[in-house]
C-alpha cells in the first residue's frame, strides 16, 4: 500500500487537498485519486472529498463529507489518515 497527498491552507481557514492511493493487487488492488476541500471556523471544520477510480471500481465517484468540532486546544483538529 502506498499513498501520497498534498494540502494547501489559506489563512488557516480554507483548505484544498489532493492525493493518490495505490494498493497491492494481493491486498485488494484499490487505486484512486482524491480531491477535497474544507473550511474551518471557530473550532468547527467542514470537509468534502471526491474519489475518482477506474471504471467498475466501487469507490469511483464517491463523495465523502465530514463535520468536526474541536473541544479545546488549537483551533485546527488533528486529521487522521483516510
Amino acid at each position: 500500500m502506498a499513498g501520497v497527498g498534498v494540502e494547501y491552507g489559506f489563512k488557516e481557514l480554507f483548505f484544498a487537498r489532493a492525493g493518490y492511493y495505490h494498493e497491492d493487487p494481493a491486498n485488494g488492488d484499490r487505486q484512486f485519486v482524491s480531491l477535497g476541500a474544507g473550511v474551518q471556523l471557530a473550532g468547527i471544520s467542514v470537509d468534502m472529498s471526491y474519489l475518482s477510480a477506474a471504471a467498475g471500481n466501487p469507490v469511483d465517484g464517491t463523495l465523502r463529507f465530514s463535520v468536526t468540532y474541536n473541544f479545546g486546544g488549537k483551533d485546527r483538529p488533528v486529521r487522521l489518515p483516510k
